[in-house]
Formats: C-alpha cells, structure tokens, sequence
C-alpha cells in the first residue's frame, strides 16, 4: 500500500463535529479541515461553484475514517458526445484527536482512484478555542499537493448570538488554472484564493453561501445519524401484550384443552409472529415462531416470551423459544423461571436479575417442536400475518404489497425498482425503472419456489452502445444489449431450492432455474457457523448458461462453473464485517473479492467492495499491465428505522464505477450468512440475540 499508515488506529473511538466543503468532505468552503462527521453520520448534498456542479455522499463509516463520494459536472465543457463529468471517491483519516493543548490532525487524499482528474493529498490540522461573549473560534491549516497546491486553511466563526449560524474565512489553494479539463477546454472561472462564506444549520440541514472572486458558490446538505436507532416515533407499533384473565389452573389443562391457548395467541398474531407451534413437557413450555416484521430477532423474542409467560398456566416454570429462519430452526431463548419471565414483564424484576435465569444457544435441528398450532385453536381462521416469513422473498424494494395464504403461498409486488449503470459514451449514468411480481410457496418443510417477472417502466439502458475491448466473456458488460432486447414484460428470474440442516450450525441450500436476467444453472451453497467466535465459512458453487437477449427461455452459447469459498469475520464492537470470497468468478477470471461492511444502530448497512483476479481486462483508460479492477460500495436501507412501525424490511443499493466483466459473482438465492447475521449478529455490542428483547 502507497500509504501503510493509513490502516493504524482506524477503530479506536473519537468524538468531533464539522460541516461539509463543496467536495463533500468535511471542511470550510473548498478546501477540507481536520474535523470529522460524527461518528456514523451519513452526509447527502449538492453544491454549485461555477465551473464545478457537484453531487456527494459522505460518510464517516468508521470512528477514525470518513469516506466519500462525489459527482462533478463540468459547466460550458464537452468531451465526447456530452458534457465533462466525472465520479471521485475521497477519504479522510483521523491521525491525532484534538485535546486541551494540541490541534486534530487529518490525513486525507481526493479522487484516489479510477481517472484522478480531481486528484489531491492534504495534511491538515484544526484547533478550536471560545472567546467569552464573542463566539467559537474553528481556526485551519494544511498543506496538499496535486490539485490541493500549496498551503491552505481557514477559519470558521460560530457566532455568539446563535449556535446555527457561521462565517467561514478561507485561502482556497487549488490550482484551477491548470487542472485538466481548463487545459484541455480552456475554461477558468475563478482562480482560487481569498474566500468568504456564511453557513446556516437548522436540525439536519446545513446550508452554505459563498463569495470568491466575483464568483458566488451555494451548498446544501442532509445529515443522517445513522446511529440513532430509530428516526420516527414507533406510534403505530401493536400495544404490548397484557393478561386478559387470570391463567389457566394447570398445564394439564393447557395441554388438554388447546381453547385455553387463544389469548396468548391472538396476542402473538398480534405481533406477526409466524411459524407459532406451542407443545407442553411437564412444566415446561417449547414454541417456534419466526418473524419478517421485527427488525431485531431479540425483540421479537423479548414479545414471543411476554405473550406466553402473561398467558401461561400458573404451574409453568420454564420456557423455551426457537426462532426459525427459511423454516430452518436457528437460536434458542431457555428461560428457567418463567414467574421470573412473569415478573419481569409486569416492572416487577430488572434486566440483570432476569439474565440470571436465561440462556441463548444456535438451536438443536434434531429436538424439533410439535404441538399445537393457530389453526388447532382457532380452525377455519384463517390470519395472513401467521405465514409472511414463511417464503423466500428477495429484499430490494422501498415499497412492497404482499398478499398471503396458507395453500396458494406469497406474492408480492414491488411497483418500482431501480437499477443504474454509470459511464457510457452517450452518457455518464443510465437508469432501469421496473416493476415486479413475485410468488413463492414452500412445499412441505425444505423445498420451495420462486417465480417473479418485470415490467420495464422507464429505461435509457439501451442506449448503452460501448464496444467492450474486453478480452473475458462479456458476462455484464453486455447489459445493453439485454436491455435492447427484452421486451417491456420479461421473466426475472425463476428456480426452485431446497434448504436442509444436517447438522447443528451447518445449513445448505441448492437451487436451480433462472436466477437472474443474465444466467441461469444449477448449484448450491453450504454455511459453517462455528459454536463461538466472530467467523464463518460457506462455499458456493454453481454451473451456469448465458441466457438470450431476449429475456426469454433460450440460451446463448457460454456456459461456465463458478465457485467461491468466503470467510467472514466481524468486530462486534463496531459492527463491522470484513469478507474475503476466493475462487473462479463468471467470466472464469480466478482471484479474491475483499468486502468490508458496517451496520450501525439503525440497521443501516454501508459498505464497499474491491476485487483481484487475475483477468487482463482492456478498456480505455487500462492495460494488460494495468488492468480494471471490479469495485464499487453499497447500501441496506432498511425500513425499520423510518417508519412508525418496526419492519425488518430493507432495500439494497450499489453502484460499480464501470459495468465491466472481471470479477462479476451470479446473483443467485442464498447467501444464507448474510440472512443469518443480521438475525443473530444485529447491531454493535455483543448482545446478539439479547438485543432489543425487553423493548
């Protein structure tokens, strides 16, 4: 690595706060400053400086880096068949926290990657200090080289009068006059130097006007906290469940005469539980359930425990809840005092006392529950909320329908999805507006279905005419074709799979059909989750045929085995993943994909990917010598946070610099670990399943 230092103390916790420079990163106006987002924060702007329109996303991913991107328009310029634009990723790293005596000192670099036309390194360093009754004082300076050229720095006036406004001074040291696209366009603005700005924050947004050189600049920005567990009150969440009378005399009674049982299972109707078996041993409770609606699974056990232990019968002393995913049983709640449990739902028994009398394990696949059910106590009632997590359904939509029953399985319908692909000859960002129907239904307790079609809504993707120099098998670099081709309503994708256990903590799950709008096989996966400790290990190997153009049934003539081993490896602490998956990519290049992730407080998943294989990939800024590299970052939105209802749902987002053929994986069901994480693994800290069980 050019610059090793980089990697050192990335996750030892800090704490400072700053606002965005027109780039995206924090800084004054133009230039960046030693300050940093607030840990988790997620930045969205847009600003304007003429010759520059700028599109960003920032985000300080880890409490000693922040990390971001942006989008530059080139006004009163031309390159090709369109205007100059350009995409630039920028990073900023914390290198020595402020304290009493000494200043905060950040290395960053700009547009480090891809064509570096905006490329720049900087050392700054920022100190802050009050003057009683005049205000905060924000005082900057640093040094770049490459487009940052020479000293730079600033000051930034917190006025005493109110904390939301601001004035910035600063010396911008970019060299515009001999960046690339004046030199090659001889286009210049403005020349850098003495600059003046006001700054204006009103909850989440931040707004900036400049001055510099005649020339006026604008920014706006949002601000998420990314670690703020929820964004809106969860007014419509269903009411806790309370003792509707008092508990049955016995268990035998319980046992006898299933009626008893209503109560308690309307109040787990109540909360979208499915998958409910209720058998009784004794005095010992067990029940499955599951849940697609709660976005911790602890929380959805902590409501599970409350609805049985307050309808229980009085002679029950202990209970046992296993959570089921895929229909699979996966961790295991065993609480030894259920008047403990009683109690502690009543306010009666704190949290620490409870844990005493609780123990969470992976579940046992060969100690299955068999018992009573909804449809043996209420038979003929039918509830559509006891079956929504009984089949496989792909997240990747903001808005979702679904409609379910008991013999004719799930359908959902998505009315918009987006897909997007960047940096084509025509024109730097193409969209695919669709929607999609989707139906599944499981066949006893493995083997399922999965059938979706779309309907194209709105597409420039077939506009997409680069002549691939590739030397691989044009695996995606194709996509325009496909788009060309395929008429408004297609098939995306359908296969059928079967998921086993066959032992404890090892799932398998193989699948054939067509599983994407590009391929279609046969194959399967097999996961390892070990008795303790942050890693896993799956393998992945699938045979796959191009499919046509058409979208249609046909093929084309490629086909090709693809296999990846992954191993994954989390910090709990900071809610980070790193993921290393080696082995044979679509195109047959062989190599490593490394992926490094974070999930913060409110489920919000970001992440980036980078990819070594040993393809000689051409294109036309690359060589053999020098070949492309797939990379790109992502996103899992999830709903959970901003609606007023808990919802594991959660929409996926990702963007690739090039559509391009080295590295590319299948996209085909599984990834059971991903699944898995996120039920057993939630959130920072290392509470795991206990997370969110008394909310």
């Amino acid at each position: 690595m050019r610059y090793p230092f980089v990697l050192l103390a990335l996750l030892i916790p800090v704490s400072a706060l700053s606002s965005p420079s027109s780039a995206g990163q924090t800084g004054l106006v133009h230039m960046p400053d030693a300050r940093m987002q607030q840990d988790g924060d997620w930045l969205l702007g847009a600003s304007h400086a003429d010759p520059h329109t700028t599109v960003w996303a920032s985000m300080r991913i880890l409490p000693r880096l922040e990390f971001s991107g942006r989008y530059t328009r080139v006004l009163d310029t031309t390159f090709g068949n369109g205007r100059i634009k350009d995409k630039a990723f920028d990073f900023k790293l914390l290198l020595l926290e402020e304290s009493e005596w000494l200043p905060s000192v950040v290395f960053g670099m700009q547009d480090f990657h891809g064509t570096a036309l905006f490329e720049a390194e900087f050392v700054a360093a920022s100190k802050r200090f009050s003057i009683d009754g005049a205000g905060d004082f924000d005082v900057t300076l640093g040094y770049g080289q490459g487009l940052i050229d020479g000293v730079f720095g600033g000051l930034r006036w917190t006025t005493p009068w109110s904390d939301r406004l601001r004035i910035v001074l600063e010396w911008d040291a970019n060299d515009y006059p001999n960046d690339f696209h004046t030199r090659r366009n001889g286009v210049q603005v403005r020349e850098g130097g003495l600059t003046t700005g006001v700054e204006y924050s009103w909850g989440w947004v931040n707004a900036q006007l400049s001055h510099q050189q005649g020339n006026w600049g604008a920014g706006l920005s949002l601000r998420v906290p990314l670690q703020q567990p929820t964004f809106v009150p969860k007014t419509a969440e269903p009411p806790l469940a309370t003792i509707e009378a008092a508990p049955v005399a016995s268990a035998a009674v319980w046992q006898d005469t299933p009626e008893t049982m209503g109560p308690m299972l309307r109040a787990l109707a109540a909360e979208g539980l499915s998958g409910v078996e209720i058998q009784i041993e004794g005095s010992q409770v067990r029940a499955t359930f599951t849940s697609s609606r709660h976005s911790q699974v602890g929380r959805a056990a902590g409501r599970a425990a409350r609805a049985i232990a307050l309808h229980a019968p009085a002679d029950v002393t202990s209970l046992e809840l296993t959570f089921l995913e895929f229909q699979r049983p996966l961790v295991t709640w065993s609480f030894s005092d259920v008047p403990a449990l009683r109690a502690y739902f009543l306010g009666q028994m704190g949290g620490s006392e409870l844990g005493h009398t609780l123990s969470v394990a992976y579940a046992d696949p060969d100690h299955p529950v068999e018992g009573a059910t909804w449809a043996d106590v209420f038979p003929g009632a039918y509830d559509g909320s006891l079956i929504v997590n009984r089949a496989p359904l792909r997240t990747g939509g903001l808005v979702t329908v679904l409609r379910n029953s008991p013999d004719t399985g799930v359908f959902r319908f998505q009315p918009v999805r987006v897909g997007t692909y960047f940096n084509d000859s025509v024109g730097a960002f193409k969209w695919d507006f669709y929607s999609v129907l989707e139906y599944a239904q499981w066949f006893g307790e493995n083997t399922f279905i999965n059938l979706a079609g779309r309907i194209t809504l709105w597409e420039n993707v077939s506009e997409v005419i680069i002549g691939s120099t590739s030397q691989l098998p044009r695996v995606r670099s194709d996509v325009g074709e496909y788009a060309r081709n395929t008429s408004r309503l297609g098939l995306l994708h359908a296969y059928i799979g079967r998921m086993d256990q066959p032992s404890e903590r090892v799932y398998t799950m193989v699948s054939a059909g067509y599983f994407e709008q590009m391929f279609a096989g046969i194959g399967g996966e097999l996961l390892y989750l070990p008795a303790t400790g942050n890693w896993a290990v799956d393998v992945r190997a699938f045979g796959v045929r191009q499919r046509e153009f058409d979208g249609k049934l046909g093929f084309r003539d490629y086909d090709q085995i693809t296999a990846l081993a992954a191993f994954y490896y989390r910090f709990p602490n900071q809610g980070i993943t790193l993921t290393a998956r080696g082995g044979r990519f679509l195109a047959g290049d062989t190599g490593v994909r490394f992926e490094a992730k974070r999930r913060f407080l409110s489920n919000f998943e970001a992440g980036a990917w980078y990819t070594l294989t040993d393809a000689n990939d051409i294109c036309p800024w690359c060589t053999p010598d020098s070949p492309y590299r797939d990379k790109g970052v992502f996103i899992r939105f999830s709903m959970g946070a901003v609606l007023p209802r808990d919802s594991y749902a959660a929409a996926d987002f990702s963007i690739s610099p090039w559509t391009r053929d080295p590295g590319q994986m299948l996209r085909a069901p599984g990834n059971m670990y991903d699944f898995f994480e996120r039920r057993l693994m939630l959130n920072q800290g290392t509470g795991g399943p206990w997370t969110g069980f008394g909310n």
